[in-house]
């Protein structure tokens, strides 16, 4: 059987990656962020895992993705993405940056839908793997489709991708059910709760992330 854990970023994904990994042992695995790709890998690969959009999913038998509630999820990000530049410090000042600049906001904003609607531009991302914040800057070099939270669902159906929610219990447990595996003692509390260390700050700009997230907020209303 061929999976892909559409990896949205700040899902717990890492560990989700190498939880299946370890459990599964694929034979023809492509997971991470450092490495070429190509839709010939993607056809020989028993599993894949990483920012790739919907591009491998005409490849698989199985694809699974984890929704967050999109303001964590873009919080958690932009505080992520502080330690990726050069070690910058998370403060308001950073956060202002990518909130009320373009560019910079586009891409931590409405993050699921871009990744549930989206195929990646290949050359693009294989030019630029060895720049994480490049890649994170760029949407992860998926292509700049017209952002639809409509259009996003309308994919998930006709995929049949399934669905998991980042915060739900036993997520992952219920995920190696998915792809029929037995979970052996498993982590299920692994879920990044970082955010809630500068949870005032968070408060003070939840409406400003909100209003930016408009498509992925009205997906995940849809989802859940």
């Amino acid at each position: 059987m061929s999976i892909y854990h559409l990896h949205i970023p700040r899902t717990s994904g890492g560990y989700i990656r190498n939880l299946i990994i370890n459990n599964l042992n694929p034979k023809n695995a492509i997971s991470g962020h450092y490495r070429k790709i190509s839709s010939f890998d993607f056809k020989d690969a028993d599993f894949i895992s990483g920012h790739y959009g919907i591009e491998p999913i005409k490849f698989v038998e199985k694809t699974f993705t984890v929704i967050r509630d999109p303001n964590e999820l873009t919080f958690s990000y932009i505080k992520y993405l502080s330690l990726v530049d050069n070690n910058s410090k998370f403060n308001e000042d950073f956060l202002k940056k990518y909130l009320y600049q373009d560019d910079l906001r586009n891409s931590v904003t409405n993050v699921m839908t871009q990744f549930l609607s989206s195929e990646v531009k290949i050359e693009e991302y294989n030019r630029n793997i060895q720049n994480h914040l490049y890649m994170a800057n760029h949407s992860w070099c998926l292509k700049n489709n017209e952002l639809s939270y409509k259009n996003a669902l309308s994919i998930i159906q006709k995929n049949n991708i399934k669905i998991f929610i980042y915060n739900s219990e036993n997520l992952y447990s219920n995920i190696l059910n998915f792809i029929n595996v037995n979970d052996n003692n498993i982590l299920n509390n692994k879920i990044n709760e970082s955010f809630k260390e500068n949870n005032n700050l968070f408060e003070k700009y939840f409406h400003v992330i909100k209003n930016a997230n408009y498509e992925d907020n009205r997906l995940y209303e849809e989802l859940i």
